[in-house]
């Protein structure tokens, strides 16, 4: 049993002030534009000399919107270029963690 309901409607965590639209670029998809939460979290690395500080970028989306999306597709997000590096759906599978690299 997940935490989340079967008939919960989750637009109403990523189609929100919170939420960034992406412009998508893939061969894969016929999505044009999605709606998620871009988190462009600094997260501590301990490399056995100390802590230094890694970047990870995650763009939270519901599922079903993105289930023709693949790794290497790129997204568009606020004039940024991503590479989607991994796919990670999230506890019961209702909300996916894009994997994000800035792509210069």
């Amino acid at each position: 049993m997940g935490w989340i309901s079967e008939s919960e409607d989750l637009s109403i965590f990523i189609d929100n002030e919170f939420s960034t639209l992406a412009t998508v670029v893939s061969t894969n998809s016929s999505l044009i534009e999605l709606s998620g939460i871009l988190d462009l979290n600094y997260d501590p690395i301990f490399n056995g000399q100390g802590v230094s500080e890694g970047k990870q970028i995650t763009f939270l989306v519901e599922t079903v919107s993105v289930h023709d999306l693949r790794s290497g597709d790129r997204l568009i997000i606020k004039g940024k270029n991503y590479l989607i590096k991994g796919i990670q759906p999230i506890e019961d599978g209702k909300l996916t963690n894009l994997i994000l690299k800035e792509d210069f």
